[in-house]
Order: C-alpha cells, then structure tokens, then sequence
C-alpha cells in the first residue's frame, strides 16, 4: 500500500487552508532572524585566522581573573617590599630544606634558588604561561584541522572557546586570591635547566594570617615546608616531570579527538547532565569530558593526590617538632579550608575545586596510614618510578599498594 506523498488524498479531507499574511510575516521574521544569525556565524569564524586561532582568548582570561580576584581581595604588597620578602622566603627555603631531607630520609636535594614573591597579577601571569604551554599542541591539532578542511572555526568552537575563556579567567581569579605558595617544576615542554621556581604569594600570606591571628613567621614556614617538599619531589626525581608530562600530553590528545568530532548532538548530551550537576551530582568538568578524558583524568587525579597528600604529611610531621604553635596553624588553617560560605562552596563544586580540596584530604590519609604501618622509607618507594604509584583504588585502600609493593619486592 501506497504511503507519504504517493498515497491518493482521501475525497473528504478538507482543503488546506491559505495562509494569511500574518502567518507570512512570522515565515518572513523567522526567515530574516535565521538568516541574520547564519549570517552572525559566519562573520564570527571569518574574524579569526586559522593560522593564528587560540582555543583560550588569553586576554579575555587575565581581564576576568583580575577582576574575580580584586573583587575578593585587595591588599598587595609593593615593589619595595617584594625585594626584601624574597630575601625572608630564600632564608625560610634554607632553613627547613635540610628538615625535609632528614625526615624522609632522602639524598640530599640542590638548593632551590629561584624565590619569587609574587602578586596575584604576576601570579596570573606566570600561571597564564603555563596553560598556554599546556594547550599549545591542542591548539597545532585544531589549526591544522582548520586547514585542512579550508574553513575557520564552527560555531561550536566559538562557544566553547567563549566559555572555557570564561570558565578559566574565573577559576585563576578566584586562585589568585586563595593560593599561599606554589611550587613550579618548569613542566610542559620546557627544559629544566634551573631548579623549579618557587613562588610566594605575600599579600595572601599575610590577609590569612591576621584573619587566622596565626603568628606571621610561623605562618610563612608553614606555608614555605609545603612548597620546599614539592621541590624535593620533583628535584630529587626526574622521572616525574616526564611523566607528568605525558599524562598531560595524553590528556590533551584525548581532547584533541572529541574537538575534531565535537556535534550538536555532543552539546545535546552535556547539557542533558546539567540538571543533575546542579543537583551537586558531579561537576561542570562532567560536561566536557569524555569517557577516555575521564581515564586519564584519573590517572592524573590519582598523582596528584601523592603529590599533594605526600606535602601535607612531610610539612605536618616537621612542622610538629618546628614550630610553637603548630597546634593552633594546624587547626586554625583546617578551618580556613571547611569554613566555606555557601556562595563559595557552591563555586567550588561547579568548577571542580571540590577535587583539589579531595586530593589533599585522600593523599595525605593514604601516606598517613602507609607510614603509620610500614615506615617513611617504604613511603618512599612511591617515589622509585611509574610503576609504583597508586591508583585511585589503591588511594582509597592503602593495604592493596602496600600488598602489591610487597610483591613487586619479593618478586
């Protein structure tokens, strides 16, 4: 049986009705809006050249992040003042360096020269630096798609490069405020000719030691034994630059694969999750990454949290026998970390910072506890290569890694 436009039309269907002129005009105003928008899309992606295209508009993000962080704080400290809080931080790094190789029990590390204090514009500046670095080879991969194909970036493209350049001028601006120190091993494609670089954020320092009413010198070694571990780390085991390196590499070449194939129908999806983030069930990283993005996400999650955790414990643990006040930094600065609005914790939640405040809390139990039963020197063996680092798993149950570092040893 005949069907769709072949079949006979039945004799009493009734005549189709004429359209009247305001049904024209709506035709016409739609017409006229889709045109004006495919015309928009157009003029939007001959704006760029797809030999110069940038995933991230980087001025866009540093305009943002500075705005977020002076809406937040706005204390700095002066360039005088800078010269001589860099001679007080190089003086901290001296002193506790030696306590961190003796409590691990570690070869002796070269001494960290490079001590910047930093404000949170520079701090921008040089974080900037790095996820340039990080998204160049993504940005090669998109260009070069972009040539191929002789046409600029799709309308997808633009939208996500407007929201990621959102996205990450508000996460750095809300950083800015928040970050104490930070240890920079010269990663991503830059050779590590000179030790890491070691910054300290003054003006924070300060602004959270008098909210805290901590005392200031104790504070700053607090904060400078944090960092100084990081360093030995790094310094004291190349092989982990390298292979943070490839697992970032790894990462981007997975993003890399979901832009080239990057649909309405991928956009569909994501923003079909959206409900259930705001409901606090996962976060708005759920709605960009894939399935193979989320594995090496993991991976990555899962060094970081040695990393992270490995530098809380070691500053605990010498801070305990260092400072006066160890007590009171301690738990003070356990309640900066909980004590959270409910604006903020919300902001953190959607960004995915929830997932850096877990990585401190997971690592650092998991070294509490390998430590507490088999000593500082197996903790160590962590640090050997690739291959004895932790998964997420073995993080949550720290018997499994000891088990299988045993078996590796015996074996």
């Amino acid at each position: 049986m005949e069907s769709g436009i072949f079949q006979g039309r039945n004799p009493q269907t009734k005549s189709p009705r004429i359209a009247s002129p305001t049904n024209y005009k709506r035709a016409l105003g739609v017409g006229l809006f889709l045109g004006a928008a495919l015309g928009l899309v157009w003029a939007l992606s001959r704006r760029y050249n797809p030999e110069t295209f940038q995933l991230i508009d980087w001025n866009r993000v540093k305009r943002i992040a500075l705005t977020v962080c002076r809406l937040r704080m706005t204390e700095e400290i002066s360039p005088t003042e800078k010269a001589s809080h860099e001679r007080i931080y190089s003086s901290l790094v001296d002193q506790v360096r030696p306590l961190v190789v003796q409590y691990t029990a570690a070869e002796n590390i070269s001494p960290v020269a490079l001590v910047h204090v930093l404000d949170r514009a520079e701090w921008i500046d040089a974080n900037i630096a790095n996820y340039q670095l990080l998204f160049a080879p993504l940005e090669k991969i998109v260009r070069d798609s972009f040539l191929r194909r002789r046409s600029g970036p799709s309308i997808f493209t633009l939208t996500n490069r407007a929201l990621a350049s959102r996205y990450l001028g508000v996460l750095m601006g809300y950083l800015a405020s928040s970050v104490l120190g930070q240890y920079d091993p010269s990663l991503l494609g830059r050779e590590l000719l000179t030790p890491g670089r070691l910054y300290f954020l003054e003006s924070n320092i300060r602004i959270w030691q008098r909210r805290l009413a901590l005392p200031l010198e104790e504070f700053r070694t607090w904060v400078a034994l944090h960092e100084v571990t990081h360093a030995w780390q790094f310094e004291a085991h190349p092989w982990l630059r390298d292979y943070l390196n490839a697992q970032l590499e790894l990462y981007i070449q997975e993003i890399a694969r979901a832009q080239a194939g990057f649909s309405l129908r991928n956009l569909l999806e994501r923003l079909s999750r959206l409900e259930n983030i705001i409901r606090g069930e996962g976060n708005l990283i759920e709605l960009i990454i894939t399935p193979k993005q989320r594995e090496a996400l993991r991976r990555l999650q899962a060094l970081m949290c040695i990393i992270e955790g490995y530098g809380n414990h070691v500053m605990e643990k010498v801070a305990s026998s260092l400072l006066p006040h160890y007590q009171l930094i301690r738990s003070r600065f356990q309640k900066r970390i909980t004590a959270k609005s409910q604006a903020e914790k919300l902001f953190i939640k959607l960004t995915g910072l929830e997932v850096k405040l877990r990585q401190y809390i997971m690592g650092q139990a998991f070294v509490d506890q390998v430590v507490k039963k088999e000593g500082i020197t197996f903790m160590n063996e962590v640090w050997v290569g690739p291959a004895n680092l932790p998964t997420l798993q073995e993080i949550g149950h720290p018997e499994l890694w000891i088990k299988r570092m045993k078996e590796r040893v015996e074996g």
